[in-house]
């Protein structure tokens, strides 16, 4: 004797959905919450300001690091502070050209020498010396447009 089987889009109508979540669930403490997804002005402006200055002070570290001799670890902070000019480079590129290129130039520098088994440790403490002086102007042109 066969048995009728209902076709596929019959039973999924017919079972609960999987995904549905119970009334009795609560939210889940370890996972971070959204962003809001439609950031005022005033957020994003907020949020550029303590990005470039955090930048500022990774480059700092990087500096230490490279003083210490910690090559790997110099390496690991610079690109930290490395994504976030790559985030706001063009913001300030928008706000000071003038601004924007010694810094771009700057992080473009000391990437390389950062990528080299050899690098002079005189020339890339002189390198990031500039560039941190670079980028603390780009904090001030930040700080100065809202």
């Amino acid at each position: 004797m066969a048995v009728a089987i209902p076709p596929a889009h019959q039973l999924i109508a017919q079972t609960e959905p999987l995904m549905s979540p119970s009334p009795t669930t609560t939210p889940n403490p370890e996972v971070a919450p959204s962003p809001p997804s439609n950031p005022s002005t005033a957020d994003k402006i907020k949020f550029r300001k303590k990005t470039i200055r955090t930048m500022e002070t990774e480059l700092e570290q990087t500096l230490a690091s490279v003083q210490s001799g910690s090559y790997s670890s110099a390496n690991t902070t610079f690109n930290k502070a490395l994504k976030k000019w790559y985030t706001f480079g063009g913001t300030i590129k928008r706000l000071s050209p003038t601004t924007y290129s010694p810094v771009a130039d700057g992080f473009a520098t000391v990437k390389t020498a950062l990528q080299q088994s050899n690098a002079s440790q005189k020339s890339l403490i002189a390198n990031l010396q500039t560039l941190i002086r670079n980028a603390k102007e780009a904090v001030t042109v930040s700080d100065a447009n809202d």
